[in-house]
Formats: C-alpha cells, sequence, structure tokens
C-alpha cells in the first residue's frame, strides 16, 4: 500500500514498491523497444509529438510524458505544479542532479500562465532557465518549456534544455 505523498516523489528508492510498479507498467505499456525509435524519429520533445506517442500507445499524456523525458529525442525533465506548489519532477541520469526545479512556479514562467489562467496549454517557448532553477549560474542559460493542464488542478511542464553545457558534470 502507498501513500498519496509517495506517488511521483522523487527521493523514493529505486526498490520501493510503487516504483517498481511504475516501472513495471511502463516497460508494459510503452516498451522501451518500440517506444524509443518512435520517439526519437519526432525529432523534438513537445506536446503534439506527446500526444502523438500517447494516442499511438493509448497511454495517458502523463505517463508518455514520463517516458519520453527518459527517452526521448531531446535532454528534457517533467514538472508537475500545483497551486501549493511543486507535486514532483522526473529527470533523466542524463541531467545532472544539479539541475533541481524550483518548489514555486515563476510568475514569468508559461507554467504559472496555465496553472492560473484560462489557456490549457502554452506554446513551446524559449525561456531563460533562471525561471525553473535557484542555482548560481542559471540566468546564463536558456530551456524550451511547453506546459499544460493535466487535471486535478495541475499543470505538467516539458523543460527541453538546449544547451549542452547545462548538461556537462
Amino acid at each position: 500500500m502507498c501513500r498519496n505523498d509517495e506517488i511521483g516523489n522523487p527521493t523514493r528508492s529505486p526498490t520501493d514498491p510503487e516504483r517498481v510498479a511504475d516501472s513495471y507498467a511502463a516497460n508494459l505499456l510503452l516498451p522501451r523497444y518500440l517506444f524509443v525509435p518512435r520517439a526519437r524519429g519526432l525529432g523534438s520533445t513537445n506536446l503534439d509529438n506527446l500526444k502523438t506517442l500517447a494516442s499511438e500507445f493509448s497511454t495517458s499524456l502523463r505517463a508518455t510524458a514520463i517516458r519520453l523525458v527518459e527517452f526521448g529525442p531531446e535532454p528534457a525533465i517533467l514538472v508537475c505544479h500545483n497551486s501549493e506548489g511543486r507535486r514532483w519532477f522526473n529527470r533523466p541520469s542524463s541531467i545532472p542532479d544539479r539541475w533541481f526545479p524550483r518548489q514555486e512556479l515563476d510568475a514569468d514562467s508559461c507554467a504559472f500562465e496555465v496553472l492560473h489562467g484560462e489557456k490549457s496549454q502554452s506554446r513551446r517557448t524559449l525561456m531563460g532557465a533562471d525561471a525553473w532553477f535557484d542555482r548560481y549560474d542559471a540566468d546564463r542559460y536558456e530551456l524550451f518549456e511547453q506546459s499544460f493542464k493535466a487535471g486535478g488542478g495541475e499543470v505538467l511542464s516539458l523543460l527541453v534544455f538546449k544547451d549542452d553545457a547545462m548538461l556537462e558534470d
């Protein structure tokens, strides 16, 4: 049995039963050998391609987005926020741990506008990384953001790293 606060918690152990179940479900519904070539063949990590993949695999946008940031064509992080702040995020091993998303949404982010406004999604927008990361050097980098409402008062944001220097250790 798992509690609500355990779902999507990035601090959980890889052997946590909920995490093992998530991995099993992803491997069953979005098998790597089928998903990876298809995702990479689409060329970019954006909402249109995410919807295409979710439709082709008959999976939710949330589950497909998690898989897309793990194995997609561009280095990306998926972040979930609600009106109280960050709920969870998914970062693949290719992105260094130092890129840890802020707890609160920046008012200049597309996610803020989607969460608090009438729009259900944003366009893929180039934005300063300091809107998402509270690091001394974040203002030197830019990334692409695209956010969309995910139901339950949550917004999901795809953050695509455009600068390879952000991926260096």
